[in-house]
């Protein structure tokens, strides 16, 4: 059985506010000891109760990036992660 991890989506736009939970298959946690795309996901937008330096926030985004799921979320990871591999903070590393 394929342990999942839920995460929530929030959409918010002028007809108001959605959201969604979307099941992540535990195989896509490998890319990063210690990071969870759940973990890395709170990192990122601080719902985690925790005080995160710009190279844990920069680390939350490599492992989403990663693992595929910074294109696969809200607009704000893809562009953002966009952003941090354009500044050369962040890489995208060939799959074998």
């Amino acid at each position: 059985m394929t342990k999942l991890n839920t995460i929530t989506l929030v959409h918010v736009s002028d007809a108001g506010t959605t959201s969604q939970e979307i099941e992540v298959p535990a195989m896509l946690e490998a890319a990063a000891p210690g990071w969870t795309t759940y973990s890395a996901c709170a990192a990122i937008e601080g719902f985690d109760g925790e005080v995160h330096d710009d190279d844990e926030i920069i680390a939350a985004f490599q492992h989403l990036i990663d693992t595929g799921v910074a294109w696969q979320l809200q607009g704000f990871y893809s562009m953002s992660a966009r952003d941090l591999i354009d500044r050369g903070l962040c890489h995208i590393h060939p799959r074998h």
